[in-house]
């Protein structure tokens, strides 16, 4: 969904530059992490534990980072951006069993 809103504001001139630029910079990153997630996912079903492995907090602190400049972008796409990185923060946090559900 952010992807889509990132369509529909790029073509407009942007009020703000680095909003803008967080906005891409953000998206690009939470791009990667959801491939990450992906990977995570088919491994999983293919019966490997990969959440004791340093990818795992690094991609959970990487998560975490992401709220912050997410909650800077433009407003299209804040709140899919902001969506998507605490998903990402709670798939590799909970899966490495800091939280509790």
């Amino acid at each position: 969904m952010a992807w889509i809103g990132w369509f529909r504001i790029r073509k407009s001139p942007a009020p703000k530059v680095w909003r803008r630029t967080v906005s891409l910079i953000v998206l690009t990153v939470l791009t990667a992490g959801q491939l990450l997630w992906l990977y995570y996912v088919v491994r999983m079903q293919q019966g490997a534990d990969l959440f004791e492995t340093t990818a795992t907090n690094v991609a959970a602190l990487t998560a975490a980072s992401l709220i912050v400049p997410a909650a800077f972008a433009e407003g299209k796409v804040r709140l899919w951006l902001i969506l998507g990185a605490i998903s990402l923060l709670f798939f590799f946090v909970s899966s490495t069993g800091e939280i509790a559900i």
